[in-house]
């Protein structure tokens, strides 16, 4: 049989002589069934040093070793060849009950299958009988499959073990439990589809364990639960366990070097029990300590990545934990869910952590590998200590990978021939004129291997009289100042880390020596009056001296009624008279007696419209901009059916109004840029924003499909959807905001549908708010929104609220979301800042169908909470980790108050109000759940 054979699993580390497994030179061989008709009377008749050897077949029998024995399965029947996956040699226990294995001192046990394990005889519904059994011994477990046992598959009890090479799966209790100052040194073992964790610890005094290059996945509850022990876990592969990834406690641990992914709850999760004051956290005190997480991967995980009380962690690599639909690595809330409720960007950059995709090789097949170009790979921490030691599997050069496959415990793989790197290079500018500055990227460079690079960059030809020379840089670029007109040959030779090298990649950069003049219209900021003379001006931005400039003006388009003539086309400064109404279009083009430039376009608009109070687009406006900029207060913009590529900026009390639903595409930038920006800057007046559909917000903080600033606007019939951030956004004051109507649109397939902040106030009723990738209605910075009679369906979070804020939620439908009301500020210690008096309220509302929480409220809460009246049916759709129609006091016990009143909490999976810890100062009716006081031991 061969053990650890999936490609999953690392390599073991074999310590066998820090276990005092002794010499075999002056050992006697005992053969069963050859001499010996059962394992157990071979083992009576052996003595220190000596060897039982066990043939192919299945031996009903309870073992029980003697000191200095080893125990070897895996013999042919002749005890010619040993190989224990061709040879199966099992060991069951079922016969009798209780453990299969039992360990003592100095001893070994190696190559068998260990199944059966149950409880006695005498009680057989006992929840005991573990396949491998040591108490106070030093004993050896080595290259075993050990499965089908009623409690754990390893127990010990003040041991010093050495587990290697095994496969521990499908086991009734922990794939590996060890209590009461356990010292166990466990390594490249295969643990997996055990019913409790894979690897657990307990008792009263804390274990030591050594946890490295093992494959830890699809056990029930966590990976590996370590809260009761020191010692280091590095690594590993842990995937796909039902709780948490690593648990570990306040204590000496060094997590290190884990590959951490797709686990039901955090990553890494310090545990709650354990959660230190708030003077521990800062390192004060002596006797708590943070663990040390390091290096690792996190991925995937249903809860956050890394929690742990804002400390311990640096240089991890964190992405899509929380269940987040989408990467938003800019945005603070994403940043708190991956974190546990816990830092910002300043802190995230002090800390060396990362939000990126470590780009594995395939993980939906579980192959967590690093891709050539991983944020991983030498993305670790820079410390020798900390440097990779075998290539592969570790990638790049000798600074540290992130994940299980860097470092200094990764073992050596076989890997491919070596193959030379392939030179390439990219040229970032495509018209090169003298005088430009050319950047040539060089990092596009490819070594399959997934080896570093070496750049050696020459400039192997260039124009006569030119002094241009190359800049290397660091990155693999390198910048050519192209000083003359001509061609510029570069070479680029690359070299990887053992110095073979590639073919050599040219690139030829040709130059134009006459660098065409800008065309530029200045106008004024004002829009024009009626029958004023509007004076032009050009400037060129790039003038070339010793050349005349040409100008070439044109009226591309006027008004119908408009007799307008430029008085000189070929001048710098010419002038028409706007004659009628509307909206004037001017083109230039400006020549230097050898180029011409591209033309400029502007637009000059009179202050009075064709119709008064009504500015037509496209018909009187070329831009809704254009009529924006010309309009006064009160005045209706309408837009005509089309697409508008713009960013519109209404700075007055005006109405856009939409015929045809027409759509304004903000362009979708990785910036700070709003489709339509409302900022008027007024308490009282009220422009209306109808009929339109918005998309194309910016991915940045303030990238909104529509942003309000500090104006009560009403926007009404609107489709708001594929904005990159958040569709509606409320932002400012209360006295400027509280006016603000969000009614009657469609919000959908946004990253957040509306937000509300920086203390803004405003009313949304009567929306359909749906598919929102992360919330529908999130509210945070004092904000004090009225949401009311909405329907809110489809999104993470159907209302989420966060930070500290007080919003109104009354009379909505809240369906079908993950969580349907997420009170969950993610921050701890934030000082209540609300008016007296301030609360959330939760009053008569429709929660149903929401797959996890139907109302989740965090402890970390701080805002007073009122909760009554409303229907709380039919959540807790599936079997997820703190689930239920209520759900709250977690992750402790809530500093706020909460009252909870008369409310219908019924049909929610087994499971409507579920109190993890007992409110602060609750009041009122909270309810009564049996069970809601769940067991985290073990996760």
């Amino acid at each position: 049989m061969r053990i650890c054979s999936s490609r999953h699993v690392l390599p073991a580390l074999l310590f066998a002589a820090c276990c005092g497994v002794p010499a075999t030179a002056a050992a006697k061989f005992l053969l069963v069934p050859d001499q010996y008709p059962t394992i157990h009377q071979a083992i009576e008749a052996a003595g220190p040093n000596d060897t039982v050897r066990v043939a192919a077949g299945t031996y009903a029998d309870n073992i029980i070793l003697r000191p200095n024995v080893t125990l070897e399965g895996g013999w042919n029947a002749q005890f010619s060849e040993r190989n224990p996956s061709k040879y199966s040699t099992t060991i069951n226990g079922s016969t009798r009950g209780g453990y299969v294995v039992a360990g003592a001192d100095q001893a070994v046990v190696d190559g068998f299958i260990i199944t059966g394990g149950g409880p006695p005889m005498m009680m057989p519904d006992a929840d005991v009988g573990p396949g491998v059994y040591c108490d106070s011994a030093s004993f050896t477990v080595k290259n075993n499959v050990i499965t089908g046992n009623k409690a754990a598959g390893i127990y010990a009890r003040t041991c010093q073990l050495l587990i290697t090479g095994n496969i521990i799966a499908a086991n009734g209790k922990a794939g590996i439990f060890m209590e009461d100052g356990s010292a166990a040194q466990i390594n490249g073992n295969l643990i997996t589809r055990n019913l409790w964790a894979g690897i657990n610890t307990g008792g009263e005094m804390p274990s030591k364990v050594e946890i490295i290059n093992n494959a830890i996945h699809s056990n029930k509850k966590a990976g590996i639960n370590v809260a009761l022990a020191t010692g280091l876990v590095a690594n590993n592969l842990i995937y796909k366990n039902g709780e948490a990834g690593v648990r570990c406690g306040l204590a000496d641990m060094q997590i290190i070097n884990n590959t951490v992914a797709d686990n039901g709850l955090a990553g890494v999760s310090v545990a709650e029990s354990a959660r230190p004051k708030s003077e521990t956290i800062s390192g004060k005190s002596s006797e708590l300590k943070l663990p040390m997480i390091k290096n690792n991967i996190v991925t995937g995980n249903g809860e956050a990545g890394i929690k742990s009380f804002g400390g311990g962690y640096t240089y991890n690599i964190l992405y899509g934990n929380n269940r987040v639909d989408g990467f938003y690595p800019d945005f603070l809330w994403y940043l708190r869910l991956q974190f546990g409720g816990y830092e910002d960007q300043a802190t995230l950059e002090k800390t060396k952590n990362i939000l990126a995709d470590p780009l594995f090789v395939n993980p939906a097949q579980h192959d967590y590998r690093l891709r050539p170009g991983s944020p991983a790979i030498d993305g670790g921490d820079p410390a020798a200590p900390f440097n990779d030691k075998n290539f592969g599997p570790s990638l790049g050069s000798d600074l540290n990978d992130m994940g299980a496959y860097g470092g200094q415990y990764t073992v050596a793989e076989n890997r491919p021939t070596n193959q030379p790197p392939q030179a390439q290079i990219e040229a970032l500018k495509e018209q090169v004129y003298a005088g430009d500055k050319v950047v040539l990227n060089g990092a596009v460079s490819i070594d399959p291997n997934g080896d570093e690079i070496r750049y050696d960059w020459q400039l192997i030809g260039k124009p006569m009289q030119s002094m241009a020379a190359l800049q290397p840089q660091k990155d693999g670029t390198c910048q050519l100042t192209a000083d003359k007109g001509g061609q510029y040959a570069v070479q680029l030779t690359v070299t990887d880390r053992w110095g073979l090298q590639g073919k050599t990649a040219q690139l030829t950069v040709n130059v134009d020596p006459d660098k065409p003049p800008t065309a530029k219209i200045s106008k004024p900021h004002d829009p024009s009056k009626l029958g004023q003379t509007v004076t032009l001006s050009a400037y060129d931005k790039n003038k070339q001296s010793g050349n005349e400039l040409s100008y070439l003006w044109m009226i591309a388009k006027k008004p119908a009624a408009s007799q307008a003539q430029l008085s000189a086309p070929n001048a710098e400064r010419p002038s028409f008279v706007a004659d009628a109404p509307g909206c004037y279009t001017l083109r230039l083009t400006v020549g230097n007696g050898k180029k011409n430039s591209e033309p400029d376009t502007a637009y000059f608009c009179t202050k009075e419209s064709q119709v008064p109070g009504k500015r037509s687009v496209p018909d009187e406006y070329p831009t809704i901009q254009a009529a924006l900029d010309t309009a006064e207060d009160g005045d209706d913009v309408i837009v005509q059916a089309g697409t508008y590529k713009e960013n519109i900026i209404i700075d007055k009390a005006v109405n856009l109004i939409g015929v045809g639903n027409p759509v304004i595409d903000g362009g979708g930038k990785n910036a700070d840029e709003a489709a339509v920006f409302v900022c008027y800057l007024d308490s009282k007046a009220t422009g209306r924003v109808q009929g339109l559909t918005v998309t194309g917000g910016g991915a940045g903080q303030f990238g909104h499909g529509i942003q309000i600033l500090n104006c009560s606007p009403e926007i009404v019939g609107n489709r708001i959807t594929g904005n990159k951030h958040v569709g509606v956004g409320i932002h400012g004051q209360k006295g400027f905001t509280e006016n603000a109507k969000i009614h009657n649109n469609y919000i959908y397939d946004n990253a957040i549908g509306v937000s509300n902040g920086l203390g803004a106030g405003g009313q949304i009723y009567h929306n359909n708010i749906y598919n929102n990738k992360v919330t529908g209605i999130g509210v945070r910075g004092l904000a004090t929104p009225v949401v009311r009679n909405n329907a809110i369906y489809g999104n993470y979070i159907g209302i989420g609220v966060r930070e500290e804020a007080y919003p109104t939620v009354e009379g909505n439908e809240i369906r079908d979301n993950i969580t349907g009301i997420a009170v969950n500020p993610g921050t701890e210690g934030a000082a209540h800042l609300g008016a007296s008096g301030s609360k959330i309220i939760v009053r008569g509302n429709i929660v149903r169908n929401n797959r996890k929480s139907g109302i989740f409220i965090s402890s970390l809460n701080r805002s007073d909470l009122f909760v009554q009246g409303n229907s709380v049916t039919s959540n807790a759709t599936t079997e997820e980790s703190r689930s239920g129609g209520v759900v709250t006091g977690y992750p402790h016990q809530s500093l706020a108050k909460a009252f909870m009143d008369n409310n219908a909490v019924s049909g929610n999976n087994q499971r409507d109000i579920q109190l993890f810890h007992e409110l602060g100062e609750s009041a009122g009716t909270i309810g009564s759940s049996q069970g809601r006081r769940p067991n985290f031991q073990g996760r």
